[in-house]
């Protein structure tokens, strides 16, 4: 049997070619609705998925498409086998691309579904100090799984959580410019493609480190803002700086405090709550995402239960506020000022999923490079304005990679001495061969 990961990673690339049907929901009546919604939990890819509608239905047997759902999988005879895998490919395909659904009921047709990846920690440090095993075997990784994700995903935008550099609060400006041009050789998106940065810690600084010419030069390199509004397909993003939610009224934190009470009066006003000033109102109310470095408020990871979570020595010990996660604070006030639908986070380089004030979600992203992860990833979200859909998609252990080229490398080598041994004795059996028959040259 296939590992898991490998077995989730082979589907996502089966799934791929499905992308005009990624979105497809059956029609369902209102009474089979109500009677079959439930919460169904894939334990062995260790994320919760919200299925709406009888899953019955996905194999031909309930609901008004039925009869049409029963056509694909028609066959007799050989073919019964394969269709047999094609329905359980269906099923999986739509239970795990299809899943965390907030509100199906309510879907409103305002946009096009967007589709999206989440990254963080890239970690992006090609100094002449840095390890050659890093600065090409591990920084190919990141390139070749970034591109093929963009090859079988194609989606419209990318966004990246923090931690592009390593070093990027004591490179200079000459170094500096280099990291972005790698970066972007690393992390190129094709042409329709966007590509939005959140700042980490480890590329300007924790709270007390930041210059205003740091955070001014990651800035303008990426156009990234303390807060960041982007409105794309009906959807609002809001990309907050983790360290500008201090709270202490610096130079980084008040602007961010300014922009995001703006942000709150905009969104209060579409929503009909609170005063409208002309202008301010947007096209339509939709909950925000929230994109950010740090992870909201929390103890520990004790209470993280994803697969590539936190070894377990790892996840018992306490956060510090404002360095390991936000102030219970900071995250107060973002849960009262945006009242987000979703929330997406790296900077621990571990996995973890967690839910605040009942209804927010948040997902902590792990690493996405192999030096900070064994077991990296990145996250695939289809998003609506009232709906969404995430999978979290695992990449090769690194682990396994290398074992995988040592074995190969001791089956070469084993291969060529058992060849070089089989060719030796065959020439010392060909002489004497030649000696008794008399010729007496030798062979």
């Amino acid at each position: 049997m296939l590992p898991i990961e490998l077995k989730f990673h082979i589907q996502l690339n089966l799934f791929g070619r499905y992308e005009e049907n990624y979105f497809t929901r059956l029609p369902l009546t209102k009474q089979d609705r109500h009677k079959s919604r439930r919460m169904t939990t894939l334990g062995t890819l260790g994320q919760e998925l919200t299925q709406f509608g009888d899953l019955r239905a996905l194999e031909g047997g309930a609901g008004p498409s039925a009869s049409k759902k029963r056509k694909v999988f028609k066959g007799k005879g050989k073919k019964n086998g394969l269709n047999d895998v094609a329905r359980i490919l269906k099923y999986l395909k739509n239970i795990i691309l299809a899943g965390a659904v907030v509100d199906p009921t309510a879907e409103t047709p305002l946009s096009p579904d967007l589709k999206y990846i989440l990254l963080a920690g890239a970690v992006v440090d090609p100094t002449p100090e840095t390890p050659i095993f890093h600065s090409t075997f591990r920084e190919w990784q990141m390139y070749r799984a970034f591109q093929t994700a963009m090859a079988i995903h194609k989606p419209d935008v990318v966004f990246v959580l923090g931690d592009l550099f390593d070093e990027g609060l004591w490179c200079s400006e000459k170094e500096f410019k280099y990291y972005v041009t790698r970066f972007h050789d690393l992390f190129a998106v094709p042409e329709g493609t966007e590509l939005y940065v959140v700042v980490g810690n480890h590329d300007v600084g924790f709270h007390y480190g930041i210059s205003p010419y740091l955070q001014e030069r990651f800035s303008s390199a990426f156009s990234a803002p303390s807060v960041k509004f982007v409105t794309i397909k009906g959807n609002y993003f809001v990309l907050i700086n983790s360290m500008a939610m201090e709270g202490d009224g610096c130079f980084l934190c008040r602007p961010a405090e300014l922009q995001l009470q703006k942000i709150s009066r905009q969104l209060k006003c579409t929503k009909g709550v609170g005063k409208c000033v002309k202008g301010m109102e947007l096209e339509h109310y939709s909950r925000p995402i929230l994109l950010q470095h740090f992870p909201m408020y929390r103890e520990s990871d004790a209470d993280c239960h994803e697969p590539d979570q936190a070894p377990e020595d790892l996840k018992t010990q306490k956060f510090r506020e404002r360095w390991e996660c936000l102030s219970r604070e900071s995250s107060e006030v973002l849960f009262d000022e945006l009242k987000p639908r979703l929330i997406v986070t790296g900077h621990t380089h571990h996995g973890c999923n967690r839910i605040h004030r009942k209804d927010i979600h948040e997902w902590t992203i792990s690493s996405f490079s192999w030096r900070n992860k064994d077991n990296p990833s990145f996250m695939l979200v289809v998003v609506s304005p009232n709906n969404y859909a995430l999978s979290k998609c695992y990449m090769p252990q690194e682990s396994t990679v290398i074992t995988t080229y040592m074995v190969g490398a001791a089956i070469i080598l084993i291969w060529v001495m058992l060849t070089y041994r089989r060719l030796c004795r065959r020439s010392r059996l060909f002489k004497k061969k030649c000696l008794l028959w008399g010729t007496g040259r030798s062979c």
